[in-house]
């Protein structure tokens, strides 16, 4: 973890980049006329090409990858975390089941795929500068540290550190909550692989108890709590796809209006907040 005294940092690192053109679209939008600095690229999903041209047109936009063992066909062929018809899972309770009863097999099938996503990046010229995941899976201690072997083997710098010791807002969605409680329970093992790994982490992390709650009201709430350092904040911005595959579709524009209002730029630079990326961890000494 790293921190500076007294300066306040915030990464905004919008998810699910390349999901679909909508969202591509909307993040784009984000970067340039909001408070969007960061994106991570999801590589098994049909926006992914699209993604790349972007990339292309936006090189100022940080890179990092939204590791995905979760929905959608995998790039690798699974066997053991996929359902019959060779689709993830798309299911927490699922995927901690196969986890439990196989660790060995799981293991071996999320490192795998894990590594073709990052090698698919690295082969279209993506400039990887961090690594997370789709729905915070390396909130699992057992993830954690394969994410962490990826990103030492393909020396990429940093990680995202999924657990919010103070939430955003005083009363989140009530569908986050189990993500919330989960990151109480793992967050110290976690922490020990982080520092055993020299990768680097902001110091705090937002998103999960701001998500399916964006206003402009709230946005402030949360600006109220950031504290020195680096803080991240992670969040779902997008134009509304043609077809809502799941629930946070219904958000992605609430979450646009607010990255992009003058009232959000305006609060953040009256606070002194200073907008950054992943890349102030480069060449950086603890």
């Amino acid at each position: 973890v790293f921190c500076f005294m007294k300066n306040v940092y915030l990464i905004v690192n919008a998810d699910d980049f390349g999901l679909n053109q909508e969202v591509n679209r909307g993040i784009i939008h984000c970067f340039k006329n909001g408070i969007v600095t960061s994106a991570s690229l999801l590589v098994n999903r049909e926006g992914f090409d699209d993604a790349i041209e972007k990339i292309k047109e936006n090189p100022d936009l940080d890179i990092g990858l939204h590791l995905n063992i979760f929905r959608s066909k995998p790039l690798t062929g699974l066997k053991y975390l996929v359902r019959k018809n060779g689709e993830m899972a798309g299911n927490i309770l699922f995927f901690m089941l196969k986890i439990l009863m196989n660790k060995k097999s799981a293991g071996h099938e999320i490192y795998q795929e894990f590594e073709a996503q990052i090698k698919k990046a690295m082969e279209r010229g993506v400039m990887v500068s961090h690594l997370d995941t789709e729905k915070h899976i390396h909130m699992f201690p057992f993830v954690f540290g394969i994410v962490a072997d990826l990103a030492q083997k393909y020396n990429i710098g940093a990680v995202r550190f999924p657990f919010e010791s103070q939430w955003a807002i005083p009363i989140p969605y009530m569908r986050q909550l189990p993500k919330l409680f989960f990151g109480k329970f793992f967050c110290r093992i976690s922490k020990r692989i982080l520092k055993a790994s020299g990768l680097k982490a902001p110091d705090y992390f937002y998103g999960v108890s701001l998500s399916g709650k964006y206003s402009e009201k709230n946005f402030e709430l949360f600006v109220e709590r950031i504290r020195p350092g680096i803080s991240e904040l992670s969040c779902h911005p997008g134009f509304l796809p043609k077809t809502i595959s799941y629930y946070m579709d219904n958000y992605r524009e609430e979450e646009l209006i607010v990255l992009t209002s003058s009232f959000t730029k305006e609060h953040l630079f009256k606070k002194g907040i200073k907008l950054v990326n992943f890349k102030i961890f480069e060449n950086k000494n603890e």
